[in-house]
């Protein structure tokens, strides 16, 4: 039984339910909006996760319940256990593993136009909710133009156009044109996972700090397929974690 949790900074909904099939699931509404939901309704959600706590320490004491995101936590535990927790995986994802979640994830995708011929240069840049948050705050556009400098540099068109991907594409475009105001960026319309397939086929690829981008890393460098990646430092140390064998990946 896989179990969903949507509570989070923001509102997290999962998205892997076609891929599934078969397995039981259970949604926990458990987000809180501090200025839409009513104080006994944020009451409730406090008290059952204080309850779930008191609960939580003796279980996993005795390992019935466990916490698990690396390698080393996963060898720890027990036979019987019967609950196990994930946030953000550590673990290292084989070739293999990349391989059947690559072939999953990609089941039912027509294929894209520009398939054709591979795209030269294309960027995921994260937007979205964190336009508005107080805690975080996406990567400065100045730090993303290293990048995207640095990328010009890895490849044989100089003024090849920029294919844009971002959960805010049209602000996206908006900053990166006003940074470069010679430059020729093309705004794409994609669902998450039409734009993980995407940009895993484009000959360079500059990511942002997300989850998405690391996912494009994780099957660009399992591909085969002689592939340039850029991703800011900040992801450096997550991205040794999870790939089976680190690649050569350009830091900006």
């Amino acid at each position: 039984m896989l179990v969903f949790h949507n509570g989070g900074v923001t509102q997290r909904e999962p998205e892997i339910d076609s891929y599934t099939a078969g397995i039981r699931k259970v949604y926990v509404q458990d987000y809180i909006n501090n200025s839409k939901e009513s104080f006994p309704a944020r009451c409730r959600i406090y008290l059952s996760r204080l309850c779930f706590g008191i609960l939580r320490i003796p279980c996993r004491l005795f390992g019935l319940v466990a916490v698990a995101n690396t390698n080393k936590e996963f060898t720890k535990l027990k036979p019987w256990v019967v609950s196990l927790r994930g946030h953000y995986s550590n673990r290292t994802i084989s070739e293999d593993v990349s391989s059947m979640i690559s072939a999953e994830l990609f089941k039912g995708i027509a294929t894209h136009p520009r398939d054709s011929g591979l795209s030269e240069m294309a960027i995921h840049f994260r937007l979205g909710d964190l336009l508005h948050l107080e805690s975080k705050k996406p990567l400065e556009v100045e730090v993303l133009a290293r990048g995207l400098e640095l990328a010009k540099d890895l490849i044989s068109d100089k003024n090849a156009p920029v294919f844009v991907c971002s959960d805010s594409v049209e602000i996206a475009v908006s900053k990166l044109g006003e940074h470069f105001p010679a430059g020729k960026f093309i705004p794409t319309d994609l669902t998450p996972q039409e734009t993980i397939y995407f940009l895993v086929r484009v000959l360079c690829f500059v990511g942002t700090p997300s989850k998405i981008s690391e996912w494009v890393t994780v099957f660009r460098m399992n591909s085969g397929e002689n592939l340039v990646s850029l991703l800011p430092w900040q992801m450096e140390s997550q991205l040794e974690k999870i790939l089976d064998k680190p690649p050569h990946i350009h830091y900006y």
